[in-house]
């Protein structure tokens, strides 16, 4: 069974909505055995607002616990999200795909990225004892200072330099 995505309201775009429409139409057809969704060429954006909760533990991350996921694909068995060079676009603190309990999951014709990196970078210029002089492109990883602390910023969140 072919489905096309556009039919459920998932078109190429910067639609902060899309990670919910997503998610509506995996829960409709979990379940459901030889599953195709359809993504036509484009650049699709998903934000965690709307991305489904899951408690999970996973080897060498810091932090388990809550995380949101765009693709929760537990459960499927025979599915192929097919794209004709769909890009899929992650933003923010996002898991892409969650593989769980399936059997036969295919993806063909995708790109994935994220917007931004998970960790903000930037140049080590000089280091003098407990001193280190740092040079960040402030326009690509937005920062601040406050309280002689430095913090990251952007989309939904917002983390101290530790």
């Amino acid at each position: 069974m072919e489905i096309n995505v556009r039919e459920y309201g998932i078109v190429p775009g910067d639609d902060p909505g899309l990670t919910g429409k997503l998610r509506y139409l995996l829960e409709k057809y979990r379940g459901e055995k030889g599953v195709c969704f359809h993504f036509p060429a484009g650049t699709y954006h998903f934000y965690p607002d709307y991305a489904k909760e899951i408690l999970l533990y996973i080897p060498n991350h810091d932090e388990d616990g809550l995380k949101r996921t765009a693709f929760d694909l537990t459960g499927y068995r025979g599915l192929t999200i097919q794209g004709d060079g769909a890009c899929f676009m992650f933003h923010a603190d996002i898991l892409p795909f969650l593989i769980r309990e399936c059997e036969d999951v295919r993806m063909e014709g995708i790109m994935v990225d994220y917007a931004r990196p998970g960790y903000s970078q930037g140049r080590i210029l000089s280091v003098e004892g407990k001193a280190m002089e740092i040079e960040i492109d402030k326009e690509q990883f937005p920062w601040y200072v406050k309280g002689g602390r430095v913090y990251f910023y952007g989309g939904n969140y917002c983390e101290e330099l530790e």
